[in-house]
């Protein structure tokens, strides 16, 4: 039986309005990161305010997203580096990368977990984690 090696890649989220651009990478499937970032900002849940506050303001109409390279995991830290400089993507340059690719979040994985239970009349984000009982609900929601 063959090893299958997960391949990475590098993705690309435009805004046809403004023109500008994020540059993200996986070392999984680029084309299922594009969905969970998509799925990520329509929650009002992505990592990155600017690029979630562009997509509050200005919807979903106006992103286009594009798979720019698949690569070994090995170098997409490189690849994605490269992007960014290509596509004027940094915040420098009016993009939507703050910090460059070296810096990255590879593996990250968000402490916020959402309450979307029937005691709670609507969403609300947690960071230590989901209130169990009446009482720590009370005392959340009295900051």
């Amino acid at each position: 039986m063959p090893i299958i090696r997960p391949k990475g890649g590098i993705y690309c989220f435009h805004n046809s309005v403004s023109g500008r651009r994020y540059v993200g990478m996986t070392i999984f499937d680029a084309a299922k990161a594009i969905q969970g970032a998509v799925a990520s900002l329509r929650l009002g849940l992505h990592h990155n305010f600017h690029l979630q506050a562009d997509w509050d303001i200005c919807g979903e109409t106006v992103f286009e997203t594009e798979v720019l390279e698949v690569c070994r995991p090995g170098v997409c830290v490189a690849r994605k580096q490269f992007w960014i400089n290509q596509l004027k993507a940094d915040w420098e340059d009016d993009g939507y990368n703050i910090k460059p690719a070296s810096i990255g979040s590879l593996g990250h994985r968000s402490k916020l977990k959402i309450c979307n239970c029937l005691e709670c009349s609507h969403k609300r984000l947690f960071a230590s984690g989901v209130p169990t009982n009446a009482a720590e609900y009370r005392l959340l929601y009295s900051k």
